[in-house]
């Protein structure tokens, strides 16, 4: 609860005895410098990063640059996730995105033809990361319950245009199901996207295979086939995705790098999710300033590279997924342990609804 208490007392400092203590206040004597420090940090961290260097009794290069050095901080994410990070929390960042933890198959098979199955769920995820304030492990647990009743088989396997009743059968059969309360009706919400991803998921599919062929120029224009000029003259129609995915498209990309799908090296530009969160993240290792809702992926890639450099920036193929990890607020020791840097708990995340 040290958090959540220090988070009151700093709301409440003004007009009491707090608003002038400072890291040498008679008050800390005889403290050791680790509890110094953890005090200071927690009650007034502008103060503690501002003075810390000078009231240290054996300051270091190493502590300062911990907190106020996006280099060193993120040096240290690097080799985190280089050396034990990848092989101790990657397995469990896929566990809670893919049902049953397992990946889907993005490869067509020998004759062509795409795993419907696969590419719905992945596309799918990417669709509810526009919901607000949810975790990937109740999206799974959403899409498992689906399985579990049949239900999101039809949703990969039935294609819209040929079995359209079966997709209104699961509406009838989900509100029958409702008793004591309308259990991941948020998600559900989403049914006239996943519906219209469903009907052109072929062309959607070749959109996005068709990464590989892309400049970083043509890429602006992705989302938005029917109005695409790269297309022009293909004879691929579908409706544009760039409000249906938002920032699940740069989920999707990711992942279609990490398993091969893709191989366009400017393809990595787009791989960096700006969840919230992570951005939050950013913001406190003082990569830029102020980010907002109109943060890109190519920003958030371009930073990384300023710092790391471009072969770096990818962390191993694994793109924005060790910053994801630290971002979350459950991972605040996590963080903490890794590169000293505290993010201050929130619990607003985006509603991309609209």
């Amino acid at each position: 609860m040290g958090g959540k208490l220090a988070q009151l007392m700093r709301n409440s400092i003004g007009g009491t005895w707090l608003q002038d203590f400072s890291p040498k206040h008679p008050a800390l004597n005889g403290w050791n410098n680790q509890d110094r420090d953890e005090l200071c940090r927690q009650l007034m961290p502008q103060v503690y990063y501002e003075l810390q260097e000078t009231w240290m009794e054996e300051p270091t290069d190493e502590v300062s640059c911990n907190v106020l050095s996006p280099q060193v901080a993120l040096e240290k994410i690097y080799k985190w996730w280089e050396k034990e990070g990848r092989k101790t929390h990657l397995h469990i960042y896929i566990n809670q995105l893919y049902p049953r933890g397992e990946p889907p198959n993005l490869k067509r098979d020998e004759d062509g033809k795409i795993d419907r199955r696969g590419w719905m769920t992945l596309i799918s995820i990417g669709v509810f990361q526009r919901l607000g304030r949810i975790q990937d492990f109740q999206t799974r647990g959403f899409i498992e319950t689906l399985e579990d009743k049949g239900w999101w088989q039809v949703f990969c396997e039935a294609d819209p245009n040929d079995d359209g009743e079966r997709w209104l059968q699961v509406l009838r059969e989900f509100a029958d199901d409702q008793v004591g309360d309308e259990a991941y009706s948020y998600w559900l919400d989403s049914f006239p996207r996943l519906f219209k991803v469903a009907m052109w998921l072929d062309a959607y599919v070749g959109i996005f295979e068709g990464i590989n062929k892309r400049s970083l120029a043509d890429m602006s224009s992705l989302l938005t086939p029917n109005a695409d000029p790269v297309l022009q003259g293909s004879g691929i129609y579908a409706p544009p995705l760039n409000r249906t995915l938002r920032r699940g498209f740069n989920l999707v990309v990711r992942e279609l790098l990490r398993q091969k799908i893709l191989t366009n090296p400017d393809a990595a530009k787009y791989a960096y999710m700006p969840s919230k969160k992570l951005l939050r993240l950013l913001e406190t290792l003082k990569l830029v300033g102020s980010w907002g809702k109109e943060t890109t992926s190519p920003a958030i890639h371009s930073a990384l590279c300023k710092i790391l450099g471009d072969e770096r920036a990818i962390f191993g193929g694994d793109y924005d997924i060790p910053l994801q990890i630290l971002a979350k607020n459950d991972n605040s020791g996590l963080l903490w342990t890794v590169c000293q840097i505290d993010i201050e708990e929130s619990d607003e995340d985006e509603d991309y609804y609209g």
